[in-house]
């Protein structure tokens, strides 16, 4: 009996992912610095200080590099992610948008990035990640980026 409860369960769990991907709509370019956050433990937001609408989880780090270095390393990284793929980008507004699904249930998490180039020369991020569906996360957006973050690092040799 238990058995067939934790197979249906999966069954309509299953079922609820590739629809929820094509009920959010048409995917247009999210700026991180101005989003609002979800109010669930389901999003990640990094940030640097007095930079972003919404209070950040993390703050980036300065890199010396280019603003076009920078964003291509981002995409590098993205393109690299396992069930990911970019789905829009605004190379001028240094603004990427991606995509990553679930492996089982293919539930998919939206990421957003923004190159910001400062005073000094260097170059920072605002990087936001949420899932679509669902209230918690267990932590999977917050790993994301982090790893993303740490990877962008040693593409550029920071």
């Amino acid at each position: 009996m238990l058995r067939r409860l934790a197979v249906l369960v999966l069954a309509i769990l299953a079922a609820c992912g590739p629809r929820a991907n094509t009920e959010h709509g048409a995917v247009t370019l999210v700026d991180p610095t101005r989003i609002e956050r979800t109010g669930r433990p389901n999003d990640y937001l990094i940030c640097p200080a007095d930079t972003c609408a919404a209070a950040a989880d993390a703050a980036p780090p300065a890199l010396k590099a280019s603003a076009d270095e920078v964003l291509h390393a981002w995409q590098a990284v993205v393109m690299a992610a396992p069930r990911t793929r970019i789905v829009g980008a605004d190379r001028a507004a240094g603004l990427m948008m991606a995509e990553q699904h679930s492996l089982v249930f293919r539930f998919v998490d939206r990421i957003s990035v923004k190159v910001l180039p400062l005073p000094d020369g260097t170059v920072t991020y605002a990087a936001y990640s949420r899932s679509l569906v669902g209230h918690y996360d267990f932590g999977v957006n917050g790993r994301r980026l982090a790893g993303w973050a740490a990877e962008v690092d040693r593409r550029l040799g920071q």
